[in-house]
């Protein structure tokens, strides 16, 4: 099976943002505010973690193909955000401490068995009165979505996952979906 997604020192890193206060968020503004392209910069105290979904290739049945999948990296907190896209950045502030970090993952099977891949599809952080979500759609795209919820059937239904990866209909797709708590 293929992970598409943060490594196991990736998810140890996330796992010691609990306790850490999220001083803000920094990414490619969006007029709509709900998602933004390619990566974002958590800025905490003490340090900044840049989030990223970009493509990587990956074997796909008989041949490659290019899927984007999380990452993440400690940065300089004293240098500027460099944002994928050529465009006007904006921070938005938080200032509250995480007192949860969990992980939202897609297994998906293609034809039992046939082709397997899990993707990493959201990092959720839980403040005292408060979620922020950054999540993945589709997988093929580089947009992050940006949700004060948990409720990612609404960004990416498992119905939809289903409907992306059955190639109209000639693949049998299987999904499942956990969450993990780092």
């Amino acid at each position: 099976m293929l992970h598409a997604g943060f490594t196991s020192a990736m998810k140890a890193s996330l796992a010691d943002l609990k306790g850490h206060r999220l001083e803000s968020y920094e990414c490619v503004f969006n007029k709509f505010g709900s998602y933004t392209y390619g990566n974002l910069s958590l800025n905490l105290d003490g340090l900044a973690i840049d989030i990223s979904n970009e493509p990587k290739a990956f074997s796909f049945f008989d041949g490659e193909e290019d899927v984007a999948c999380f990452s993440c990296a400690s940065v300089n907190q004293n240098e500027p955000f460099k944002p994928y896209l050529k465009a006007d950045t904006k921070k938005f502030t938080v200032n509250k401490s995480i007192s949860q970090v969990e992980l939202l993952s897609d297994r998906i099977d293609v034809n039992h068995g046939e082709y397997q891949v899990e993707f990493d599809v959201a990092l959720i952080l839980h403040f005292d009165d408060e979620i922020l979500m950054f999540a993945r759609g589709i997988w093929f795209a580089e947009e992050i979505f940006i949700a004060h919820n948990d409720n990612y059937e609404a960004i990416f239904s498992k119905g939809s996952l289903i409907e992306s990866w059955s190639n109209d209909g000639d693949y049998e797709v299987e999904v499942t979906r956990t969450r993990t708590q780092l």
